[in-house]
C-alpha cells in the first residue's frame, strides 16, 4: 500500500469499520497502479516528487470514476471506491481515535499498542503527537469528586 516510514517494515492494525473500503481500494490499486495507494514520502525508497499533487489527482480520479458509475446506474455494492483523506490525515485520525477513551468515542487502545502499530521507537512520540484530551474527558474531570485524605467536611 505504501512504502514503510523510514524504510522500516511494520504491521499496521486496521479498524474493522475501514476493512471493506480498504480492501476495495487495495484491489483497485493492484489493478491500476501496481499496488500503490499512497505515493512515497521524502526519504523513503521509491520516493516520488510532487506526491501531494499525485494524491490530489488520485482523489479526483476516484471521485470521477465513482460519479460516472453512479450516472451509469451501477448498483451501489459495485461502485468504485471513494477516498478523500490525505495520507497524513489518515495517520493522525488512526492514532488519535485509537488512543481516545471509549467513553469519548475512541477505541481506548493502550499507548504501547498504538505506538508499536505506528512504528514509533518511543511511546512519548505517540503520546505527544496523537493523544489529545477530549471534551468528554474534560467534562468528567471537572465533575469528579475527590476525597482528599485528612480533610474533613
Amino acid at each position: 500500500m505504501i512504502p514503510p516510514k523510514h524504510n522500516r517494515e511494520r504491521t499496521a492494525l486496521v479498524w474493522p469499520a475501514f476493512l471493506e473500503v480498504l480492501e476495495e481500494l487495495m484491489a483497485w490499486a493492484d489493478a491500476n497502479t501496481a499496488g500503490w495507494l499512497f505515493a512515497p514520502t521524502r526519504c523513503q525508497k521509491n520516493w516520488v516528487r510532487g506526491r501531494m499533487d499525485q494524491w490530489s489527482r488520485a482523489i479526483e480520479l476516484l471521485e470521477d470514476e465513482h460519479r460516472a458509475a453512479v450516472t451509469r446506474g451501477v448498483p451501489k455494492p459495485t461502485l468504485p471506491p471513494r477516498w478523500t483523506w490525505a495520507p497524513h490525515y489518515t495517520r493522525h485520525a488512526y492514532g488519535s481515535y485509537s488512543l481516545a477513551p471509549e467513553l469519548s468515542g475512541g477505541h481506548g487502545w493502550s499507548v504501547a499498542v498504538v505506538s508499536r502499530s505506528m512504528g514509533h521507537r518511543d511511546e512519548h512520540t505517540t503520546t505527544n503527537i496523537y493523544r489529545h484530551v477530549t471534551d468528554g474527558e474534560r467534562g468528567r474531570a471537572r465533575s469528579a469528586r475527590i476525597e482528599w485524605p485528612g480533610l474533613r467536611r
